[in-house]
Protein backbone atom coordinates (compact mmCIF):
# COMPACT_ATOMS: atom_id res chain seq x y z
CA UNK A 1 0.00 0.00 0.00
CA UNK A 2 2.81 2.39 0.91
CA UNK A 3 4.50 1.64 -2.42
CA UNK A 4 1.33 2.62 -4.27
CA UNK A 5 1.00 5.83 -2.31
CA UNK A 6 4.63 6.67 -2.99
CA UNK A 7 4.17 6.03 -6.71
CA UNK A 8 1.08 8.26 -6.88
CA UNK A 9 2.87 10.97 -4.93
CA UNK A 10 5.82 10.86 -7.34
CA UNK A 11 3.50 11.13 -10.34
CA UNK A 12 1.72 14.12 -8.81
CA UNK A 13 5.05 15.82 -8.21
CA UNK A 14 6.16 15.04 -11.78
CA UNK A 15 2.94 16.46 -13.22
CA UNK A 16 3.21 19.60 -11.07
CA UNK A 17 6.84 20.04 -12.13
CA UNK A 18 5.91 19.76 -15.82
CA UNK A 19 3.04 22.20 -15.33
CA UNK A 20 5.44 24.66 -13.75
CA UNK A 21 7.97 24.23 -16.57
CA UNK A 22 5.23 24.68 -19.19
CA UNK A 23 3.97 27.89 -17.51
CA UNK A 24 7.52 29.28 -17.32
CA UNK A 25 8.14 28.40 -20.98
CA UNK A 26 4.86 29.94 -22.16
CA UNK A 27 5.53 33.08 -20.13
CA UNK A 28 9.04 33.41 -21.53
CA UNK A 29 8.38 32.38 -25.16
CA UNK A 30 5.35 33.95 -26.77
CA UNK A 31 3.09 31.53 -28.61
CA UNK A 32 3.23 32.01 -32.41
CA UNK A 33 0.13 33.36 -34.07
CA UNK A 34 -2.34 30.82 -35.42
CA UNK A 35 -1.96 30.00 -39.10
CA UNK A 36 -5.11 30.44 -41.13
CA UNK A 37 -5.99 28.23 -44.08
CA UNK A 38 -7.81 30.19 -46.81
CA UNK A 39 -9.12 26.99 -48.37
CA UNK A 40 -10.54 25.33 -45.28
CA UNK A 41 -11.30 28.52 -43.31
CA UNK A 42 -9.71 27.04 -40.18
CA UNK A 43 -6.84 27.89 -37.88
CA UNK A 44 -3.76 25.78 -37.26
CA UNK A 45 -3.08 26.16 -33.53
CA UNK A 46 0.28 26.06 -31.75
CA UNK A 47 0.60 24.21 -28.42
CA UNK A 48 3.55 23.78 -26.08
CA UNK A 49 5.05 20.31 -25.92
CA UNK A 50 8.16 18.81 -24.35
CA UNK A 51 10.28 17.14 -27.04
CA UNK A 52 13.58 15.44 -26.18
CA UNK A 53 13.63 17.20 -22.83
CA UNK A 54 13.05 20.67 -24.34
CA UNK A 55 9.85 22.70 -24.43
CA UNK A 56 8.80 23.90 -27.88
CA UNK A 57 5.84 25.42 -29.68
CA UNK A 58 4.40 22.78 -32.00
CA UNK A 59 1.86 23.43 -34.74
CA UNK A 60 -1.15 21.11 -34.77
CA UNK A 61 -2.14 22.01 -38.31
CA UNK A 62 -5.53 21.31 -39.79
CA UNK A 63 -4.30 20.58 -43.31
CA UNK A 64 -6.97 20.70 -46.00
CA UNK A 65 -6.83 18.79 -49.27
CA UNK A 66 -5.80 21.93 -51.20
CA UNK A 67 -2.86 22.51 -48.87
CA UNK A 68 -1.83 18.87 -49.10
CA UNK A 69 -1.84 19.12 -52.90
CA UNK A 70 0.29 22.25 -52.71
CA UNK A 71 2.85 20.53 -50.49
CA UNK A 72 2.89 17.49 -52.79
CA UNK A 73 3.55 19.59 -55.88
CA UNK A 74 6.40 21.38 -54.11
CA UNK A 75 8.03 18.06 -53.22
CA UNK A 76 7.63 16.71 -56.76
CA UNK A 77 9.01 19.92 -58.30
CA UNK A 78 12.14 19.52 -56.19
CA UNK A 79 12.80 15.96 -57.39
CA UNK A 80 11.38 16.11 -60.93
CA UNK A 81 14.66 15.74 -62.84
CA UNK A 82 15.75 12.69 -60.88
CA UNK A 83 12.37 10.96 -60.83
CA UNK A 84 11.81 11.39 -64.58
CA UNK A 85 15.49 10.78 -65.47
CA UNK A 86 15.58 14.01 -67.48
CA UNK A 87 18.71 14.24 -69.68
CA UNK A 88 21.24 16.72 -68.28
CA UNK A 89 20.91 19.07 -71.26
CA UNK A 90 17.21 19.60 -70.53
CA UNK A 91 17.16 19.72 -66.75
CA UNK A 92 16.76 23.50 -66.72
CA UNK A 93 13.64 23.45 -68.86
CA UNK A 94 10.65 25.09 -67.12
CA UNK A 95 8.50 22.95 -64.84
CA UNK A 96 5.37 24.57 -66.24
CA UNK A 97 4.08 24.14 -69.79
CA UNK A 98 1.64 26.43 -71.56
CA UNK A 99 0.41 23.35 -73.41
CA UNK A 100 -0.80 21.52 -70.28
CA UNK A 101 -4.45 22.50 -70.86
CA UNK A 102 -4.27 21.32 -74.47
CA UNK A 103 -2.81 18.04 -73.25
CA UNK A 104 -5.61 17.59 -70.72
CA UNK A 105 -8.23 18.42 -73.32
CA UNK A 106 -7.36 15.43 -75.49
CA UNK A 107 -5.01 13.45 -73.21
CA UNK A 108 -2.26 13.71 -75.80
CA UNK A 109 0.04 16.15 -77.58
CA UNK A 110 1.89 15.90 -80.89
CA UNK A 111 4.50 18.64 -81.27
CA UNK A 112 5.52 19.28 -84.88
CA UNK A 113 8.07 21.64 -86.38
CA UNK A 114 11.42 21.86 -88.11
CA UNK A 115 14.72 20.82 -86.54
CA UNK A 116 15.63 23.15 -83.65
CA UNK A 117 12.12 24.56 -83.17
CA UNK A 118 12.10 23.49 -79.53
CA UNK A 119 10.03 20.31 -79.73
CA UNK A 120 12.15 18.30 -77.29
CA UNK A 121 12.28 21.30 -74.96
CA UNK A 122 8.48 21.59 -74.95
CA UNK A 123 8.06 17.82 -74.62
CA UNK A 124 10.17 17.69 -71.47
CA UNK A 125 8.58 20.81 -70.03
CA UNK A 126 5.16 19.20 -70.46
CA UNK A 127 6.42 15.95 -68.92
CA UNK A 128 7.56 17.87 -65.86
CA UNK A 129 4.26 19.76 -65.61
CA UNK A 130 2.21 16.56 -65.79
CA UNK A 131 4.34 14.84 -63.14
CA UNK A 132 4.32 17.78 -60.74
CA UNK A 133 0.56 18.29 -61.02
CA UNK A 134 -0.55 14.66 -61.19
CA UNK A 135 2.31 12.60 -59.78
CA UNK A 136 2.42 10.47 -62.94
CA UNK A 137 5.87 8.98 -63.55
CA UNK A 138 6.92 8.56 -67.18
CA UNK A 139 10.09 7.86 -69.14
CA UNK A 140 11.58 10.11 -71.84
CA UNK A 141 12.23 7.85 -74.86
CA UNK A 142 13.58 8.55 -78.31
CA UNK A 143 11.96 6.63 -81.14
CA UNK A 144 15.29 4.95 -81.84
CA UNK A 145 15.49 3.61 -78.26
CA UNK A 146 11.96 2.20 -78.51
CA UNK A 147 12.62 0.51 -81.86
CA UNK A 148 15.95 -0.88 -80.65
CA UNK A 149 14.17 -2.25 -77.61
CA UNK A 150 11.60 -3.93 -79.86
CA UNK A 151 14.33 -5.39 -82.08
CA UNK A 152 16.14 -6.81 -79.06
CA UNK A 153 12.87 -8.35 -77.86
CA UNK A 154 12.34 -9.94 -81.29
CA UNK A 155 15.79 -11.51 -81.14
CA UNK A 156 14.90 -12.99 -77.72
CA UNK A 157 11.43 -14.09 -78.83
CA UNK A 158 10.13 -11.85 -76.07
CA UNK A 159 8.06 -9.31 -77.99
CA UNK A 160 4.80 -9.41 -76.03
CA UNK A 161 6.11 -8.16 -72.63
CA UNK A 162 8.07 -5.40 -74.37
CA UNK A 163 4.99 -4.31 -76.31
CA UNK A 164 2.94 -4.18 -73.11
CA UNK A 165 5.61 -2.04 -71.43
CA UNK A 166 4.99 0.76 -73.93
CA UNK A 167 1.30 0.03 -74.52
CA UNK A 168 0.29 0.21 -70.86
CA UNK A 169 2.68 2.74 -69.32
CA UNK A 170 0.88 5.74 -67.71
CA UNK A 171 2.13 8.23 -70.33
CA UNK A 172 4.06 7.28 -73.47
CA UNK A 173 6.68 9.88 -74.40
CA UNK A 174 8.36 9.62 -77.82
CA UNK A 175 11.02 12.02 -79.04
CA UNK A 176 11.73 12.35 -82.80
CA UNK A 177 8.92 10.21 -84.21
CA UNK A 178 9.42 8.91 -87.76
CA UNK A 179 13.18 9.38 -87.76
CA UNK A 180 14.05 5.75 -88.49
CA UNK A 181 13.32 3.44 -91.40
CA UNK A 182 12.27 0.07 -89.98
CA UNK A 183 11.00 -3.29 -91.13
CA UNK A 184 7.31 -3.91 -91.65
CA UNK A 185 7.26 -6.29 -88.68
CA UNK A 186 8.65 -3.63 -86.33
CA UNK A 187 6.19 -1.07 -87.72
CA UNK A 188 3.33 -3.46 -87.02
CA UNK A 189 4.43 -3.85 -83.40
CA UNK A 190 4.75 -0.09 -83.07
CA UNK A 191 1.23 0.28 -84.46
CA UNK A 192 -0.13 -2.20 -81.92
CA UNK A 193 1.31 -0.05 -79.14
CA UNK A 194 -0.31 3.13 -80.45
CA UNK A 195 -3.55 1.35 -81.31
CA UNK A 196 -3.84 -0.09 -77.79
CA UNK A 197 -3.31 3.35 -76.25
CA UNK A 198 -5.82 4.86 -78.66
CA UNK A 199 -8.50 2.33 -77.72
CA UNK A 200 -7.81 2.58 -73.99
CA UNK A 201 -7.55 6.40 -74.15
CA UNK A 202 -4.08 6.41 -72.60
CA UNK A 203 -2.12 9.67 -72.97
CA UNK A 204 0.92 10.30 -75.17
CA UNK A 205 3.42 13.14 -75.55
CA UNK A 206 5.16 12.89 -78.92
CA UNK A 207 7.21 15.16 -81.16
CA UNK A 208 8.37 14.99 -84.76
CA UNK A 209 10.02 17.24 -87.33
CA UNK A 210 8.23 15.47 -90.18
CA UNK A 211 4.94 16.17 -91.94
CA UNK A 212 2.33 13.42 -91.99
CA UNK A 213 3.25 12.40 -95.57
CA UNK A 214 6.90 12.08 -94.50
CA UNK A 215 5.99 10.03 -91.41
CA UNK A 216 4.06 7.68 -93.69
CA UNK A 217 7.37 6.67 -95.29
CA UNK A 218 8.26 4.89 -92.03
CA UNK A 219 4.79 4.30 -90.54
CA UNK A 220 1.45 3.15 -91.92
CA UNK A 221 -1.52 5.39 -92.70
CA UNK A 222 -3.53 3.70 -89.94
CA UNK A 223 -0.71 4.52 -87.49
CA UNK A 224 -0.88 8.20 -88.48
CA UNK A 225 -4.69 8.16 -88.30
CA UNK A 226 -4.62 6.84 -84.74
CA UNK A 227 -1.90 9.31 -83.74
CA UNK A 228 -3.79 12.33 -85.08
CA UNK A 229 -6.99 11.08 -83.51
CA UNK A 230 -5.53 10.82 -80.02
CA UNK A 231 -3.51 14.05 -79.85
CA UNK A 232 -3.79 17.79 -80.00
CA UNK A 233 -1.38 18.78 -82.77
CA UNK A 234 0.82 21.76 -81.85
CA UNK A 235 2.92 23.29 -84.64
CA UNK A 236 6.00 25.04 -83.24
CA UNK A 237 7.49 27.85 -85.28
CA UNK A 238 10.41 30.20 -84.90
CA UNK A 239 14.17 30.36 -85.27
CA UNK A 240 16.41 27.34 -84.75
CA UNK A 241 17.08 27.43 -80.97
CA UNK A 242 20.26 25.34 -81.32
CA UNK A 243 22.06 27.98 -83.39
CA UNK A 244 21.46 30.78 -80.90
Amino acid sequence: MNDIKSFIQEKHEEINEQRKEREEFEEKMRRPADEYCEHDKKNATYVSEKIDGEWKWVSHSITCSECEISESTKRRAKDVNDVLSIPKRYQNTPNKSKYYKAYKKKQGILFTGFVGAGKTHETISLMKHVYIQEGVIMQFCTESSIINHIKEAISRNDVHPTTLTYAKCPVLVVDDLGSLNTSEFVRDIYYEIINYRYNEMLPVIINTNLESDEISENHSERFISRLIGMTEVIALEGEDQRTK
